[in-house]
């Protein structure tokens, strides 16, 4: 699973265990100077956040907030 900015989207049957940061965020359609931050969670910690289909390992990545 990847998450962003809260928005969840459900990746299956795609191997990403050897994808950069940059693969990730272009699969999206996410500019790299856009991102603030990207985490991995794995196991336990992953089915705490976002629940029982996460266990194998979710993505989360948050946006910039546009200047005000």
């Amino acid at each position: 699973m990847i998450v962003v900015n809260d928005k969840r989207y459900q990746v299956e049957g795609v191997d990403l265990s050897n994808a950069s940061e940059t693969d990730i965020l272009k699969i999206l359609g996410l500019n790299v100077g856009e991102i603030e931050s990207v985490e991995v969670r794995k196991g336990k910690e992953a089915e705490q956040l976002q629940g029982k289909n996460t266990g194998s390992g979710m993505i989360i990545i948050t946006s910039k907030k546009p200047a005000q």
